[in-house]
């Protein structure tokens, strides 16, 4: 007989249970470019083209300084070491409604040398945050490197933080664009709408 959580659950049919769920959450097709460094490249053109439309306020020029690419580790970053403190003298993206954004993605190749995400972290900010809403000041999404400490133990490799790196859910696994669709144009309230809670 296996052992039982505090809760009387049977611990290692909810540790299976963890790692099926996961290994959904990980399944997603190689990337759709040969090369990280092509990753990159339309990962900087979707954010110049958000400049151009007006849908971020950071200038054209000041993305093309903050959004790095390290040929060495095959990661786009803007700020390194990760800026956990959230200081706002680190490059990042900001958004019409003054959310800070900031990533780091790596990639790695497959047995058939595809491109694949090794690894990202995403988050925004939001410096105008009140604390009088349920509202979290920050949103994390991990999707941690194979060697991080913590992935298969809990069986979170990817998850997000509702802004408290002590709280954790499961979370899908996005493309890079897919970040910064949700990073660009996700978590706002809608307008004419106040928020809840």
């Amino acid at each position: 007989m296996s052992a039982s959580n505090s809760w009387g659950i049977d611990a290692a049919l909810q540790a299976k249970r963890n790692l099926e769920r996961q290994k959904r959450i990980e399944t997603m097709p190689t990337l759709p470019f040969a090369t990280a460094t092509q990753q990159f490249t339309a990962m900087r053109s979707y954010l110049v083209a958000c400049a151009q439309q007006g849908v971020i306020t950071t200038a054209q020029d000041e993305i093309f300084k903050s959004l790095r690419f390290d040929t060495a580790s095959s990661t786009v970053w803007m700020c390194t070491p990760k800026n956990f403190k959230r200081d706002s003298a680190c490059p990042r993206i900001t958004r019409l409604d003054g959310a800070w954004l900031d990533l780091s993605v790596s990639f790695a190749t497959n047995a058939s040398r595809e491109l694949i995400l090794a690894g990202y972290d995403a988050e925004i900010w939001f410096p105008t945050h009140d604390n009088q809403h349920s509202a979290p000041a920050w949103i994390r999404l991990d999707f941690n490197l194979e060697a991080h400490t913590n992935d298969y133990e809990r069986a979170m490799r990817s998850h997000l933080h509702p802004g408290t790196d002590d709280w954790f859910v499961p979370s899908p696994l996005l493309s890079p664009i897919e970040l910064l669709d949700l990073l660009v144009f996700g978590c706002k309230i809608p307008a004419g709408r106040a928020p809840r809670g």
